[in-house]
């Protein structure tokens, strides 16, 4: 899962300026292909190309003045696909337990509607990860 939150936004709703949040929910299947090199013991870096499938695009918006959340579906605003970057390290504690981190910058404007501007939006993910070896 991936997306964005934009906080205190203006959009015109009905003639009327109004503010509010949105908070956009993209879920990609991720297909990385990661090339690993041992700098030193125990310690590696890693590098390589992702591509990601949209699965599905939704969005959450609350805007002052009118009640409630509303959810809709804004699969048809993204392209269906994007490609990155990854960039990333991992440290192997024993032959059993790793941990790593990884960072994926987004090559792709993933916007596909366009607002009369050149508006462009990228992916970027921060990725945490533990491993345990059966």
């Amino acid at each position: 899962m991936q997306g964005a939150e934009f906080k205190n936004g203006k959009a015109y709703v009905e003639g009327k300026l109004v503010t509010g949040s949105a908070n956009f929910i993209l879920n990609y299947v991720n297909v990385p292909v990661m090339f690993k090199y041992s700098l030193v013991k125990n310690f590696s870096i890693e590098v390589g190309p992702q591509i990601g499938f949209l699965a599905s695009a939704k969005t959450k918006t609350v805007v002052n003045g009118y009640s409630g959340k509303h959810e809709m579906d804004v699969k048809k605003l993204f392209e269906s696909t994007d490609f990155g970057l990854n960039l990333g390290a991992g440290y192997d504690f024993t032959e059993n337990f790793s941990v790593g981190v990884r960072y994926n910058l987004g090559l792709s404007n993933i916007l596909k509607t366009k607002f009369g501007d050149d508006s462009k939006l990228h992916n970027g993910v921060l990725s945490f990860l533990a491993a345990y070896k059966f």
